[in-house]
C-alpha cells in the first residue's frame, strides 16, 4: 500500500472516529424511535410487549426465522393490541406456526444432517398441532396478553396519574386565573397530561345533536384512548368486548334496544366505570333506566337552571353549592346546566344509595357519585344531570375540567 492511499484512509479513519465523538447517539437513537412509533402509532408499552412477544414466539419456533415468518409474527403481535383476534388472524398466526416449523425441520435436515427417520418422526408430532391448531393459539395468545398485562402493570405501579393539588377546590397560589376564578394550567387537573394511556372511554351518544370533538380532545389529552358511537347496537358491542375500563351514556328520550341496560349493568358489575349524563325530561332515559335497575332511582324534572355553583368544603346539601371532591379539583365555581333534571328515589333496594356532591340552584342535587364499598367488584359511577354543557357550555365556568376530572376519577388509577 503506497503513501498516498495510507494517508488517505487515516485521514477517513480520523474523520469517523470525530464524527462518533461529537454526534450525540443517545438523542439521535431516542429520536429515531420517538419517529417509528409515531410512523407506525404504536405507543411505549406496545412497542415492549410486542417485541416481547415475538422474543417469546422466536424462542418458542427456534432461531431460525426467515424475513416472511418474521413479519407474519410481527403481524399477529400488532394486529392483538385490541383484544379483537379474528379468526382471518388466528389463520395467519397458524400459517406463521407452520412456516416457522417447517423452517425449523428443514434447517435441521440440512445443518445436522438428522436420517430420514428422525424427520418423519418430528412431522408427526407437529402433525397434531396442525390438525388441532386452538391449543396452539390459545396459549400464543396468552403468552402475548400475559406480556402485555405484565407491562401495563409495571408502568401503572410506576406512573403517578395525580397532580400533587389533587382534590384541593381552594387554590390560592396560582400565577393566573380564568374568569370564573378558577386556576389556569393542567397542573391544577385532578390528572396529569398523558398518563391516562393505558384507560380507554367509550361513549355512547345517544342525544344526537351535540358535537363531542372539544370533550374528546380534552380526554385525549390526559391520555385517554377515546372512542364515540351513536346507536345502541354499537356500544352494546363495543361493551362487551371488554376493551374499556370506562363508558360514558349520554341520554335520549327512549332506550331502543333490550339489552341496553342489563349489559351496562354488567360492564359495572365487573368493575367497569360509568360516567352517566342526563338533561331535561325526557331527555334522561339511558341514565334513568340504568339507575333505576342498580339502585331505584329515576330521573326526573326540566329546571331552567343557568346559573354558577360555589365551592363549600361541606356545602354539598346546600342549594347553588358543591362541596370538597377530588372531582372538583381546581374549581372554585362551576356551571350548573342550562336544563336540568334530578334524582329521586323511586323504590327502596338493597344497593347502596348514590352520594350527592353538588346541589343546584333550585335545591334539588345535580351531580352524585357511587364510590364501590370495600371488596366489590363494581365500578365507579358519576351523574350529571345537565349534559349541554358538553356541548354550549364546554367553556363555561369549570365545566371542561370537571368532566375531565370525573373521568379522571372514575379510572381509579393508582396514586
Amino acid at each position: 500500500m503506497n503513501d498516498k492511499m495510507w494517508n488517505c484512509m487515516q485521514n477517513f479513519l480520523q474523520q469517523i472516529q470525530t464524527e462518533v465523538k461529537t454526534r450525540d447517539w443517545k438523542q439521535q437513537i431516542n429520536a429515531s424511535l420517538v419517529y417509528a412509533r409515531q410512523s407506525f402509532e404504536i405507543n411505549q408499552e406496545q412497542s415492549i410487549y410486542t417485541l416481547a412477544t415475538i422474543l417469546i414466539l422466536d424462542l418458542i419456533f427456534g432461531w431460525n426465522v426467515y424475513l416472511v415468518g418474521v413479519l407474519l409474527v410481527v403481524y399477529f403481535s400488532v394486529s392483538v393490541f385490541e383484544y379483537s383476534v379474528t379468526i382471518n388472524e388466528l389463520d395467519w398466526l397458524f400459517y406463521c406456526a407452520i412456516y416457522i416449523t417447517f423452517n425449523v425441520i428443514e434447517y435441521s435436515c440440512l445443518h445436522y444432517q438428522f436420517p430420514f427417520h428422525v424427520i418423519y418422526m418430528i412431522n408427526c408430532i407437529c402433525l397434531p398441532g396442525f390438525l388441532f391448531p386452538d391449543e396452539i393459539y390459545d396459549n400464543i395468545i396468552i403468552i402475548q396478553r400475559s406480556v402485555r398485562e405484565f407491562v401495563l402493570n409495571y408502568n401503572k405501579q410506576n406512573q403517578e396519574f395525580y397532580n400533587a393539588k389533587a382534590g384541593q377546590s381552594n387554590i390560592e397560589d396560582a400565577s393566573t386565573y380564568d374568569q370564573y376564578n378558577n386556576p389556569i394550567d393542567g397542573e391544577y387537573d385532578l390528572g396529569r397530561d398523558g398518563a391516562f394511556t393505558d384507560y380507554r372511554i367509550l361513549i355512547g351518544q345517544f342525544y344526537k345533536s351535540g358535537d363531542m370533538k372539544a370533550p374528546i380532545d380534552a380526554l385525549e389529552k390526559k391520555g385517554f384512548h377515546v372512542e364515540s358511537v351513536k346507536t345502541e347496537l354499537e356500544f352494546i358491542a363495543k361493551l362487551r368486548s371488554e376493551q374499556y375500563e370506562i363508558a360514558w351514556v349520554i341520554s335520549s328520550s327512549s332506550i331502543e334496544q333490550v339489552a341496553f341496560i342489563p349489559t351496562l349493568i354488567d360492564f359495572h358489575a365487573a368493575g367497569g366505570a360509568i360516567f352517566l349524563f342526563a338533561d331535561n325530561v325526557p331527555y334522561v332515559s339511558h341514565a334513568s333506566g340504568f339507575l333505576n335497575k342498580k339502585f331505584g332511582i329515576s330521573l326526573i324534572g326540566n329546571y331552567p337552571g343557568n346559573k354558577t355553583l360555589v365551592f363549600n368544603e361541606n356545602g354539598y346539601l346546600e342549594p347553588g353549592y358543591f362541596g370538597q371532591h377530588e372531582i372538583f379539583t381546581g374549581i372554585k365555581n362551576l356551571f350548573e346546566g342550562v336544563t336540568i333534571c334530578h334524582p329521586i328515589q323511586s323504590r327502596i333496594t338493597a344497593s347502596q344509595a348514590m352520594t350527592t356532591l353538588a346541589t343546584a340552584t333550585d335545591g334539588q342535587p345535580c351531580i352524585s357519585v357511587f364510590e364501590p364499598p370495600a371488596g366489590s367488584s363494581e365500578g365507579r359511577l358519576c351523574l350529571d344531570c345537565g349534559f349541554t354543557k358538553l356541548f354550549i357550555n364546554w367553556n363555561s365556568a369549570g365545566t371542561a375540567r370537571f368532566v375531565v376530572n370525573a373521568s379522571c376519577w372514575l379510572a381509579k388509577a393508582m396514586k
